[in-house]
């Protein structure tokens, strides 16, 4: 199967590690993705600053996401989606019902739903997710 042109990974730079981690834990694992361990001490420990997690696809293609902190002026910094970079990331659900676990797993986790899920064009999404007054997904 050729894989030119699919992502391979995506990093994502956090203020607050440990409360970013646990966040997209719960999006991630609901995902199906599965969490993996790191290379170096900062993904291990009760209190880890860097989290990694795999989906493998059909073929074994696999795509991966890792959260690490940002640099530490930053931290505090607030989203802002018309400054330049990414602002919108939509993940592939299979069914109806998957959408829905996800769902109920990210309210589960304490997040801001700000949109329930909703069917647009024959496509289910889940909205966007913000914990803590910060924007995470």
């Amino acid at each position: 199967m050729s894989v030119t042109g699919l992502l391979s990974h995506l990093d994502i730079s956090v203020g607050y590690p440990a409360r970013s981690i646990a966040f997209y834990d719960a999006l991630l694992t609901a995902l199906g993705f599965r969490r993996t361990d790191g290379f170096t001490s900062e993904f291990a420990g009760v209190n880890p600053t860097r989290a990694r997690w795999r989906l493998e696809t059909i073929g074994g293609v696999a795509f991966g996401i890792e959260v690490r902190p940002s640099r530490p002026e930053d931290r505090d910094l607030r989203y802002d989606r018309f400054k330049p970079g990414p602002h919108h990331i939509a993940f592939h659900a299979e069914t109806v019902e998957k959408v829905d676990r996800v769902h109920a797993a990210m309210l589960a986790s304490g997040a801001e739903v700000l949109d329930a899920p909703a069917r647009i064009r024959s496509r289910i999404l889940c909205g966007i997710l913000r914990r803590s007054g910060w924007r995470e997904a």
